[in-house]
């Protein structure tokens, strides 16, 4: 059983060293927030929005194909080290499409992937950057503070 444990805690750390940093490296990089304290932060939150919200994302993710623990931990396994890899040259990557990426390899192989998850997956990969820049358009001109000239 542990042996199937050790590609999550693999996943788990190249979270850690991807999303955390989109979070914070603004802020730490130009030293508006310590780099223990946004550690801490990330830890925190990151463990409080596993237990109160993952459930909704782990319902989505397993609806898109069937897998057994074996299979399972060869997905997480192939992300894990999809995103260490991009992370070490230096490319943004998405842990969403790498775990989504790696179930399909594995429902293709035994086949059966619910392509109607997929498309709804693939709508929000495209919609949440719009409603980034939307949001951030909106609220910088609303919220900002007019610099004094």
């Amino acid at each position: 059983m542990f042996f199937y444990l050790l590609p999550a805690i693999f996943f788990g750390w190249s979270l850690g060293a991807n999303d955390a940093a989109n979070i914070f490296g603004t802020a730490v990089s130009n030293r508006i927030v310590k780099y223990r304290i946004a550690t801490i932060i990330s830890a925190i939150f990151i463990l409080l929005g596993a237990v109160m919200g993952g459930a909704k994302g782990i319902e989505t993710i397993s609806s898109v194909t069937t897998q057994n623990m074996l299979s399972g931990s060869i997905s997480v396994l192939s992300a894990a080290l999809t995103m260490t890899i991009m992370i070490s040259i230096g490319i943004p990557v998405s842990s969403s499409q790498a775990i989504v990426g790696s179930i399909i390899s594995v429902g293709l192989i035994k086949g059966g992937v619910q392509w109607g998850i997929i498309l709804k997956l693939i709508l929000a990969w495209i919609g949440t950057p719009i409603g980034g820049i939307i949001f951030g358009f909106v609220y910088y001109k609303f919220l900002s503070i007019p610099l004094i000239k």
